[in-house]
């Protein structure tokens, strides 16, 4: 029993030394690979991780030795020595523990497979949500403003930049607004000037002209803002197509008014023109209701507390040269440059983490469960050499012979994954909350990973199957 324990603790030991020299090896590539992962900075492999995964190994190995360690020490002397390797039958008990462990790692690898299915199709949902303007290719800095710097100030800033950015060959479109789509925003209640006051909770988002076609965002009907040149700019506001279908469905909303604020003294805007809608709070929220407003409106209004600001460009410059352009406004203003994809990317970030984590898991766990059906059959068929050989020579079919051998280990794992069904429905509730644009018992991912998992398993059954019964039966027969 002592050897039985040693030699399963040294292969234990080597493959878990093995495996966390690879995670070594890749884990600077992994996070490379997925630059917006959060707090990346606290991934390490430190002593703490190299103890569990040690660990792990040690009491897995011990595990693995010490069921045919008992079974060994419990045999019988005479009778060890008076059975051959060819003579062995297999008891009961052991053939229940090979169908068990193959029904156990059928079932745990569709679990996984079922669960990196509906990530990878929830992440599939979101990355073609459409958010009706267009991130890649747009230019951030993010403006911050000394403490104090007043509204006129502000006013000033904002137009020496966008002349001084208007002048530089290679920047097609420039503008400012008081946050950004995948931003943090400001929601407000707006309602028409009628009987039924019809109200709507809107995104408020305070841009300057050229604001939409940097984003790319399309214009319905009416028209954009002019100017911010304006000593007393008009209170106009652009609203989205859905705030247009809420407050006006029988009209067009060109030329309306609207009313925000109080309800006692509200505030009181002209509709110039009508966008589409966009996805302001992030793919996960879809598209949203949106009321554009004037920067300069805005300024005035509010003379922008926060302090800051969000320049967007779609411009060749570097970062550099972006940053320098700025600071030769005011050098006292801060800017951190990034791209508006990099916003983007990080709104998915989390979900397709989750997707790959489980893809590779599901994926080692069904390469797992396949090279153990594939070795307890291979098994089987070496002891049954010459059983299958004289079937042979008796003259039986070459296909009964394949169902014969694949039929009793492919049931089993059909039990497995009828079981890792029924463990995926329970489990998957648990991942609802993950999931974006399908329902946790989604039928299509349920049958496409089944009927792939059952393929796999297949497979792994009838390669030891058709050696088989390929087996010469003469040879078969003189096999010790």
């Amino acid at each position: 029993m002592r050897l039985v324990v040693v030699r399963s603790l040294i292969l234990g030991i080597g493959g878990g030394t093995l495996g966390i020299a690879f995670a070594v090896a890749r884990l600077d590539s992994l996070i490379a690979s997925m630059p917006n992962l959060p707090r990346t900075e606290a991934i390490q492999l430190d002593g703490r991780v190299w103890a569990f995964a040690l660990s792990m190994s040690m009491v897995s190995s011990i595990l693995v030795a010490i069921l045919p360690a008992l079974k060994a020490c419990r045999r019988k002397r005479p009778h060890a020595l008076h059975t051959t390797a060819v003579a062995y039958t297999e008891t009961r008990q052991h053939r229940v523990y090979q169908d068990l462990l193959i029904v156990f790692e059928t079932a745990v690898a569709l679990v996984l497979a079922v669960s990196a299915g509906l990530l990878i199709k929830s992440l599939w949902h979101l990355t073609a949500v459409e958010l009706g303007f267009e991130p890649q290719g747009v230019t951030v800095a993010r403006i911050s403003f000394p403490d104090p710097y007043l509204e006129a100030q502000q006013q000033v800033f904002v137009e020496n930049v966008l002349n001084r950015f208007h002048a530089i060959p290679g920047t097609e479109i420039v503008a400012f607004s008081d946050t950004l789509p995948l931003e943090s925003i400001t929601r407000a209640l707006f309602w028409r000037p009628s009987k039924d006051q019809t109200i709507v909770p809107a995104t408020v988002v305070a841009v300057s002209p050229g604001y939409f076609d940097v984003l790319q965002i399309p214009l319905r009907e009416g028209r954009r803002f002019f100017s911010t040149e304006q000593e007393s700019p008009a209170r106009e506001v652009v609203i989205s197509e859905s705030v247009a279908r809420s407050l006006w469905p029988d009209r067009p909303p060109v030329g309306e008014a609207l009313l925000s604020g109080v309800s006692e003294d509200p505030s009181e805007f002209t509709v110039v023109g009508v966008t589409s809608d966009i996805g302001s709070r992030g793919p996960m929220q879809g598209l949203d209701h949106t009321v554009f407003v004037p920067l300069t409106v805005w300024l005035q209004e509010t003379g922008n507390s926060s302090g800051r600001l969000r320049l967007i460009a779609q411009t060749s410059m570097s970062s550099e040269d972006l940053m320098a352009t700025i600071k030769e406004s005011d050098q006292r203003v801060g800017a951190e440059i990034q791209q508006m994809q990099d916003l983007y990317t990080v709104q998915i970030a989390g979900p397709r983490f989750r997707a790959i984590l489980f893809g590779v898991l599901a994926t080692f766990s069904c390469f797992l469960a396949a090279i153990g059906i594939y070795s307890i059959l291979t098994y089987a068929v070496a002891r049954r050499t010459r059983e299958i050989g004289v079937c042979l020579a008796l003259g039986v079919k070459p296909i009964q012979l394949f169902v014969q051998v694949l039929g009793p280990i492919m049931m089993r794992a059909v039990l497995g994954v009828a079981l890792g069904l029924l463990g995926s429905m329970a489990v998957q509730q648990l991942l609802g909350s993950y999931l974006f644009g399908i329902q946790a018992n989604d039928m299509s991912t349920y049958l496409t990973v089944t009927l792939s998992a059952l393929a796999v398993f297949f497979v792994a059954c009838a390669i030891p199957a058709q050696r088989a019964i390929r087996l010469d039966p003469a040879s078969a027969l003189r096999s010790e």
